[in-house]
């Protein structure tokens, strides 16, 4: 199966350069949206503004709908007691669809680039 990985900071800015081009923002969009299978690397690094909530949302929904197959890799928490949680920093909606779609796997450990610093 060919899968399109997008660091989603690199997917936000790929779409917002198209508002000063010809380029057709939906193309960009629906490239992720109709994937056979989509990585998205990152999510919630990128500020919290409401039009990237909206494009998660729109990205998570369709998704869902069409039962494609997707992956999320984020340092939020799923967790409603702290301010780092994922439906904080977007919504309570798509982190329900999340919570149907995928297998939430929690992978703890040092950050191994600070690791091969000091």
């Amino acid at each position: 199966m060919r899968g399109l990985f997008y660091d989603f900071r690199n997917l936000l800015i790929d779409i917002k350069s198209t508002f000063e081009t010809s380029e057709s923002s939906t193309e960009i969009l629906e490239t992720a949206l109709k994937a056979p299978l989509l990585i998205l690397d990152d999510v919630g690094a990128e500020r919290n503004t409401d039009w990237a909530k909206d494009i998660l949302s729109t990205i998570v929904n369709y998704r869902y709908v069409n039962s494609l197959p997707t992956i999320i890799t984020t340092n939020l928490r799923f967790d409603l007691s702290t301010d780092e949680s994922f439906a904080a920093k977007f919504d309570e909606r798509t982190e329900s669809r999340i919570y149907e779609m995928c297998k939430i796997l929690k992978v703890d450990g040092h950050d191994r680039r600070k690791e091969n610093r000091l």
